[in-house]
């Protein structure tokens, strides 16, 4: 195995584990956000939004482990799928719920 062969699957792995690490945060924020508006809210909104994120994670995976698709288009897709996209959520999100807490205090 070549250092760069190495090289590429650790940034594979990597981008894997930002995307897995965002879809979660993503999660955790939305379960947070139910969990402040209302005090016997259920955890369904969070878990659709982790089975999504984790559709997501496998799919890409899969096409990349199968070779479906050309490893530009997974990489790519990592970034766009995995990272951006649940990055822009949070930023929503996380901006709404300090909008919240200015106006309870």
């Amino acid at each position: 195995m070549s250092f760069r062969a190495l090289t590429y699957d650790v940034f594979h792995l990597g981008l894997y584990m930002i995307a897995v690490l965002a879809w979660t945060t993503l999660c955790v924020m939305l379960l947070l956000k139910v969990r402040r508006q209302v005090d016997d809210a259920s955890a369904r909104g969070c878990l659709y939004v982790g089975a999504v994120g984790a559709c997501v994670c496998l799919g890409l995976l899969l096409a990349d482990v199968l070779r479906l698709v050309d490893d530009s288009v997974v990489l790519v897709g990592l970034l766009v799928f995995g990272a951006i996209v649940p990055g822009m959520a949070i930023t929503v999100l996380y901006v709404r719920l300090r909008t919240q807490g200015e106006k309870i205090n």
